[in-house]
């Protein structure tokens, strides 16, 4: 049955492809064979040595997600 998507329904969110991945202390991780550098920032300071969830869209974009929160 097709119905409208609820205000709280992400599709995008269970479209991508998500990996877990640890954090160094310098607030890198390897995705993919890139090496990504996370914005020392206030959110993402305190989760240096802990995992985060590594977001691959279909359309290319890629979000690195603590719980709900995108990280810069």
């Amino acid at each position: 049955m097709h119905r409208p998507l609820a205000n709280h329904e992400n599709l995008d969110g269970a479209m991508c492809r998500k990996e877990v991945r640890t954090l160094s202390q310098s607030l890198t991780l390897r995705y993919d064979k890139v090496l990504f550098i996370l914005d020392p920032t206030e959110i993402s300071r305190p989760l240096a040595g802990q995992k985060v969830v590594v977001c691959d869209y279909p359309d290319g974009r890629l979000e690195i997600m603590n719980e709900s929160f995108a990280l810069p």
